[in-house]
């Protein structure tokens, strides 16, 4: 039975302050069709292959890094974000039959990484965390399996019992002219928050910030939609999806 807490309405309701534990990329997130595992120099060569950096620059144009001219130059540029701001790297291990048919390569299934994703700006005491970084190479973008990395990403901080308290929020934010990064956030269930007018001088450039989140209490709502929309009676015999993911929120 509850009890009425006099100050709620004025200063907030009362919550476990236990912090949550540091995110472990050295223990691997399975799922059915992708794997995430600690991102390692020795998957360099390969990333570097799948993004194919020299033709799909595009894909860092958003990020405030300059274009690595190396799969070498890329490896010493995460480091120092792992180490100078304390990112949690993660490779993106997919399965070859989840992946744009036309743009994949042959390969076993999950042996070489087709991305990156990172946990960033980690609050232990506030238990609250952003995911960044997404770097997909084309056969990755716009798959089951895409979608899938960003739910096991979500569920691993949700979902943390019984090793610690869940985190309370978790965090997408992206340049306000980055439409495919806003689209995608909505779509996985992050609600828009606002924007941060001149948050940033990236590359030279002004910054506008556009910020979502997913709470706690939201949790339930988004993992259980994604979850109906992974399921095989929602594609088609070629993959093709029955009903949209936003339809499983309705």
């Amino acid at each position: 039975m509850s009890t009425f807490d006099p100050l709620e309405v004025t200063h907030g309701r009362l919550v476990d302050t236990t912090p949550a534990l540091w995110p472990d990329n050295t223990v691997q997130i399975c799922g059915r069709f992708v794997l995430l595992r600690d991102l390692r120099e020795t998957d360099m060569p390969a990333l570097w292959r799948h993004l194919d950096i020299a033709t799909n620059a595009n894909l860092l144009d958003y990020l405030p890094w300059p274009l690595p001219p190396s799969a070498a130059d890329f490896w010493q540029l995460l480091e120092r974000v792992r180490v100078d701001q304390n990112w949690v790297f993660y490779a993106v291990c997919a399965h070859p039959d989840h992946l744009n048919e036309e743009l994949q390569e042959d390969g076993e299934r999950h042996r070489e990484p087709m991305g990156i994703i990172a946990y960033l700006n980690i609050s232990l005491a506030n238990r609250e965390l952003e995911i960044g970084s997404v770097i997909f190479s084309k056969a990755l973008q716009r798959t089951i399996a895409a979608t899938e990395t960003i739910y096991l990403m979500l569920m691993n901080a949700f979902q943390q019992a019984p090793f610690g308290p869940a985190y309370r929020r978790v965090s997408w934010k992206c340049h306000s002219l980055n439409e495919p990064s806003r689209r995608a956030a909505e779509r996985i269930g992050f609600k828009y928050e606002g924007t941060f007018r001149n948050h940033i001088i990236s590359q030279g450039r002004n910054r506008d910030t556009a910020w979502f989140s997913i709470i706690e209490e939201e949790w339930l709502l988004v993992d259980a939609a994604i979850r109906r929309w992974m399921e095989d009676e929602n594609f088609d015999q070629d993959k093709k999806q029955i009903r949209k993911l936003e339809d499983f929120r309705v």
